[in-house]
């Protein structure tokens, strides 16, 4: 089963599930914030980790939440 997050310099943040198996951007500002978009949309945003093979999740972002 696909889950909702993206890979990003080896670690792997959420994004909404609605966007599972679609291609999303992502938006390295270099001030510590990735932003994640969809068709020019906003869909997501984190704080950049530092280190590797961590996972970044928000709440609402899986099937089960509904959203």
């Amino acid at each position: 089963m696909a889950d909702a997050h993206v890979s990003y310099a080896a670690n792997r943040y959420s994004v909404p599930w609605t966007y599972v198996g679609y291609t999303v951007e992502i938006q390295d500002a270099k001030n510590g914030i990735l932003r994640f978009y969809y068709a020019g949309q906003q869909i997501a945003e984190h704080p950049k980790q530092i280190g590797r093979n961590q996972t970044v999740s928000i709440k609402n972002t899986s099937k089960e939440s509904g959203q």
